[in-house]
């Protein structure tokens, strides 16, 4: 149930963002910022979270470069392991598929289904050389058996309805290599989605950045009193310390550089606002 889905996820950045915004935190951020004792805790908490469920809820679909080179790294295995495996396979041919090739299958008894309830039926000889009959699939069913049943091996042996009766069939040599070239070509095609996904995915990451820092300038202004600036003198302003602070246990991969960026975006986009309201351009902020 998707409804659902969403209200679990939600619940779930609710409590993550309670966990990094405890009173304890809160009340050392505002006591290192806040202009006079009359600061409260309880609302600066409430923004503060509110804002880090937004940003967590924005930022949840979207890859960072250290997870894209991770995932990348892990793509690149699965396609050498892949086509590792495949060459060894070759390289031993009947000794590999040996068991598949033999008349009785090597079967002693075949495991039904995922079930563990159910004891394993087990089969005759004249049974499992019926089953294994390499004339089979223009056969019909030797035995009568479950939908579907399992080798040791791990086969899937299913029955296959047919216009005259049923055939009993599993995956075999031709069927399992293509499954592994099917796996290259798969990996093949995430690598290169990650590739592109590195070289565009900035954008909504910023975006989700800049609407977190337009929250922490409203908590600013209206719960610590002071005017919102950015500047890059002496470290940077006041309410970089600020926002620098307050993101560091929500996201520790936004870099300082891009933090500035939002910040400077936000206050643009703030005067253009104030511009549009009064009707005359806003005074410059004042250094905090």
């Amino acid at each position: 149930m998707p409804e659902a889905e969403d209200q679990s996820r939600l619940a779930q950045r609710q409590a993550h963002a309670a966990a990094i915004y405890d009173d304890v935190f809160v009340a050392g951020l505002i006591a290192r910022y806040r202009r006079s004792e009359s600061a409260p805790i309880e609302p600066i908490g409430e923004r503060l979270r509110d804002a880090a469920v937004n940003y967590l809820a924005q930022t949840a679909d979207f890859n960072t470069p250290k997870t894209l080179d991770g995932r990348q790294r892990k793509i690149d295995a699965i396609r050498r392991l892949a086509r590792k495996l495949e060459s060894k396979i070759n390289s031993l041919n009947e000794l590999f598929w040996r068991p598949q090739h033999n008349a009785n299958f090597e079967i002693l008894a075949l495991a039904q289904g995922p079930s563990t309830a159910v004891a394993p039926p087990k089969l005759s000889l004249e049974e499992l050389n019926a089953l294994i009959d390499p004339n089979r699939l223009s056969g019909r069913a030797p035995i009568d058996m479950p939908e579907s049943i399992r080798s040791p091996f791990g086969h899937v042996i299913r029955k296959i309805p047919t216009g005259d009766g049923e055939v009993v069939d599993w995956l075999q040599e031709p069927q399992i290599m293509e499954a592994l070239t099917i796996l290259q070509g798969l990996a093949g095609h995430a690598v290169a989605v990650v590739r592109r996904t590195k070289g565009k995915g900035g954008a909504p990451r910023r975006l989700a950045l800049r609407n977190w820092v337009a929250n922490m300038e409203s908590l600013w202004t209206a719960q610590l009193g002071r005017r919102f600036t950015y500047s890059d003198k002496d470290g940077g302003s006041r309410p970089f310390h600020f926002c620098a602070d307050a993101m560091a246990p929500l996201d520790s991969e936004v870099t300082r550089s891009a933090l500035a960026t939002a910040m400077r975006d936000a206050i643009k986009l703030t005067r253009k606002v104030e511009r549009d309201r009064t009707g005359k351009s806003a005074r410059k902020n004042p250094a905090s």
